[in-house]
């Protein structure tokens, strides 16, 4: 850059201004950071999480936003919808009303597929998606303390567990790629504003 006044510096800065170089790099960063946390996000759910993936709608409702405000510009992500009520849970580790623990809303157990057994689909799904209200397909079998599960009466195979409640374990997927982005906003940040400055021809 060649060497100017202290003058062509302040009118190519407002230059920058007045034309919309700056806010655009500011809100172009909002978008790159909102993108960048919607991918690490759903990367976290299908990858770097044990969330035990199976229809795939969790991921799908993973998306970034993007809200300009007065002085700049709000980038985040968010989950979940009235498709996806567990994306809170399982980012939060706790239910709406701030359980983390999870009852049986009308009967006295939680219904618990034995890993890889009978009860589950191919994809993971329980066989039975409502209730089991008693048939003679099932044996009620009580266990030590509060458990017992329900084996087939005829084969005597166990199919389901059941608990009283089950704690939530938190796995977020959305904080990490927020504190993960707040790190790379700085640098991110300069880079824009950089090349929006070269645009009025300043800085190299």
């Amino acid at each position: 850059m060649a060497d100017m006044t202290i003058e062509e510096f302040r009118d190519r800065l407002k230059e920058a201004v007045r034309t919309g170089a700056i806010s655009d790099a500011i809100v172009e960063t909002g978008h790159t950071l909102a993108f960048m946390m919607e991918r690490q996000a759903k990367h976290r759910v299908t990858g770097g999480n044990p969330l035990n993936v199976r229809s795939g709608k969790l991921r799908q409702s993973i998306k970034p936003v993007v809200r300009e405000i007065r002085g700049g510009v709000r980038a985040g992500v968010q989950a979940g919808s009235r498709r996806v009520p567990y994306a809170a849970i399982h980012e939060t580790g706790k239910t709406s009303d701030g359980n983390d623990r999870i009852y049986p809303k009308k009967a006295q157990y939680l219904r618990i597929p034995f890993p890889g057994g009978p009860a589950t689909t191919r994809t993971g799904r329980d066989r039975f998606q409502q209730s089991l209200k008693g048939g003679t397909e099932f044996q009620f079998v009580k266990l030590k303390g509060d458990k017992a599960m329900l084996v087939n009466r005829f084969t005597m195979d166990p199919w389901y567990l059941l608990v009283r409640s089950v704690g939530i374990k938190k796995r977020p997927f959305l904080e990490p790629s927020r504190k993960n982005a707040e790190k790379r906003m700085p640098r991110l940040v300069a880079l824009k504003i950089r090349k929006a400055l070269r645009s009025v021809n300043l800085g190299s």
